[in-house]
């Protein structure tokens, strides 16, 4: 027992000793400060793709990309064009050699969800794929809309809640593989009578399970999260 005491200590010191000068021997590069634009006064880091690292940066309509190389300067920059101007974005997914992106637009009197496929300098061919459509109602379903994905990003996930006598019954699902091939559509409902289900999350996995988290919406402090699933 006396030698595990000592033993421990000194293994972990010789191994942070002989970690830290190739830890600080690392170059730490920082790219020219860049004022934000009033017209994409936000932006979020996408990821990276053979393009490089990129930048989205956003405003009420406006949509810019931004494409940065290895030493942090700007390859190339473009406004994103959609098949309609009017898209509300809800997600873009990011691949090596191409992004899907996924939008809602008001038309007719129904909110519609379209899907579309670019390649990795973000231009596509001009089609959209109609995933889904519902009624305009008074709650703002273009914030409630969500996309999320699987870790390997194989399988695209859009779903939202179904209201019924202003309460969320359900939660529509849409599943798709990553070239916007629908694999299923499915109502799932989240309430019973006696139970009013708040929906959380929604995670997919690379084998096609769909999870959903839900939470019970109940007066007291006391809260039970139950999760369920489906496979499609």
């Amino acid at each position: 027992m006396t030698h595990q005491y000592f033993t421990t200590p000194f293994l972990l010191l010789f191994f942070c000793l002989s970690i830290t000068p190739r830890a600080f021997s690392q170059k730490i590069s920082y790219s020219a400060a860049k004022k934000l634009s009033t017209k994409t006064p936000e932006f979020r880091i996408l990821g990276k793709n053979k393009e490089g690292v990129l930048i989205y940066k956003f405003g009420k309509s406006n949509h810019v990309i931004e494409a940065h190389s290895n030493n942090l300067s700007v390859r190339w920059s473009k406004n994103l064009v959609f098949k309609y101007p009017e898209a509300n974005l809800r997600r873009l997914l990011v691949y090596p050699e191409k992004t899907l992106v996924f939008y809602m637009v008001n038309q007719r009197g129904l909110a519609m969800i379209y899907g579309e496929k670019w390649n990795s300098k973000f231009t596509g061919d001009g089609s959209a794929v109609l995933m889904d459509s519902m009624s305009i109602s008074k709650y703002d379903m273009g914030s409630l809309v969500r996309v999320t994905a699987s870790q390997n990003q194989s399988k695209a996930v859009c779903y939202y809640p179904v209201f019924v006598n202003d309460v969320a019954e359900k939660v529509k699902v849409i599943v798709m593989d990553d070239q916007l091939n629908l694999i299923a559509r499915e109502e799932i409902t989240v309430n019973e009578p006696d139970r009013n289900m708040l929906i959380r999350k929604i995670v997919p996995d690379n084998q096609g399970n769909v999870f959903l988290l839900l939470e019970e919406d109940v007066k007291s402090k006391k809260k039970t999260t139950v999760t369920d699933a489906f496979i499609v």
